[in-house]
């Protein structure tokens, strides 16, 4: 009976280390898999990194050659404003002599009387 009795508590032993066995099992089955499912996330999201650094280039270059075209819009402005101030400052010479080439016709027109 003693052995029986210890050959069954083995037993049950043996049947209690199998279980924790099998659920060891199939913890390691889970962790593999949530394993396999982080790997796919990170190279997915290494995927979309690698996607918007390329962007972020694009747009940077699209930025750059956008500063480039407004610096010589604004350089043509200036050049432009300045060649506007001349022409005001031409026209108000050019007024100025219309007065005077005026008031000569004027007195010649007085001294004819």
């Amino acid at each position: 009976g003693e052995i029986d009795s210890k050959l069954n508590a083995a037993a049950k032993r043996l049947h209690k280390i199998t279980l924790e066995r099998n659920e060891l099992k199939t913890d390691l089955v889970e962790l593999s898999s949530e394993r396999e499912e982080l790997q796919l996330k990170s190279e997915s999201l290494r995927q979309q990194l690698r996607m918007a650094d390329t962007a972020n280039a694009s747009l940077t270059t699209q930025l750059e050659e956008s500063k480039r075209k407004l610096k010589k819009a604004r350089n043509k402005l200036l050049e432009t404003n300045e060649a506007n101030q001349k022409t005001a400052a031409q026209l108000e010479a050019n007024s100025q002599l219309v007065e005077e080439l005026k008031a000569s016709k004027d007195r010649v027109q007085r001294l004819e009387e």
